[in-house]
């Protein structure tokens, strides 16, 4: 950003409006999980709002940070400007290891993995929605989903506000629903990886292709590049891979990943790790 405000003659003061957040928000989200209190940690970062409300996305992971958090902020300010939208950038992030905690909890659940997962996702989310709704954050910042979070959890934005602006990545055939919105990250991910091959003078079927990741932008980047001939080998999620060296069926791996929340064990006989995909 200091290299292009340089080259286009811009001062620093203005330079520093769009490199410096707005506001950051830390709200503790308290959850009860078998009658023990735990206190997630999130923070919401306010980038910018020249252009129009602040709009992000809101990440639920183990490595949150207020940096990360952040610079993804100023990315989606930098994205929804280049774009011209009359939108801003701000970003969400919430810490938990999802992982940790079924560990610490498994032998006093009667649930299996992705149900405790849905379980916590769900009462933290409805948190951090009253939260929201608290702050008079209301079309002041409008969030989507991001790693870790789905439609599902857009929805609770949309059963306390009733409104189809408050929020946007809502299930299908709500009102606000935008068709297309589910595919369209992985879709302009292959999308510009075709332009690449294009600028390089490669034809897809030139390519294999190794995925990391098979959740909604994964799965649809590696469908579309599997329909315009590329040779998709390897796939891997946070729990396990698969490796076909003759090309992946992804349409296949996509509806057994669908009933089984992960790539792992679609073949038994041809895994791959996330440190074998590199």
């Amino acid at each position: 950003m200091q290299d292009t405000a340089n080259r286009l003659g811009i001062p620093r003061g203005d330079l520093l409006q769009m490199e410096k957040p707005y506001a950051f928000i830390y709200q503790r989200l308290p959850v009860e999980i078998e009658g023990e209190i735990l206190n997630i940690p999130s923070g919401i970062v306010l980038h910018n709002r020249a252009r129009g409300p602040y709009k992000g996305g809101i990440r639920i992971a183990s490595d949150v940070n207020i940096w990360e958090t952040t610079e993804l902020a100023r990315l989606m300010t930098l994205k929804t400007s280049l774009a011209n939208l009359e939108l801003g950038g701000g970003k969400t992030g919430i810490l938990v290891d999802f992982d940790k905690l079924f560990r610490r909890f498994e032998n006093r659940l009667k649930l299996g993995f992705y149900q405790f997962v849905d379980m916590v996702k769900d009462h933290l989310m409805k948190e951090f929605v009253d939260h929201f709704v608290e702050r008079g954050l209301v079309r002041t910042y409008i969030p989507a989903t991001d790693m870790g979070s789905s439609a599902q959890e857009m929805m609770l934005f949309y059963n306390k506000t009733h409104d189809p602006a408050s929020v946007t990545a809502k299930p299908e055939g709500i009102e606000g629903w935008l068709p297309g919105r589910h595919e369209a990250t992985g879709y302009g991910t292959a999308y510009a990886t075709l332009k690449y091959l294009d600028y390089i003078g490669k034809s897809p079927t030139q390519v294999t292709v190794g995925v990391q990741g098979f959740g909604n932008v994964g799965s649809h980047a590696a469908y579309f590049l599997h329909e315009a001939g590329c040779k998709v080998v390897a796939v891997t999620d946070l729990y396990g891979g698969v490796h076909h060296e003759s090309g992946i069926d992804i349409p296949a791996l996509m509806q057994y990943a669908r009933e089984k929340r992960t790539v792992k064990g679609y073949d038994k006989k041809r895994t791959i790790s996330n440190e074998g995909l590199f």
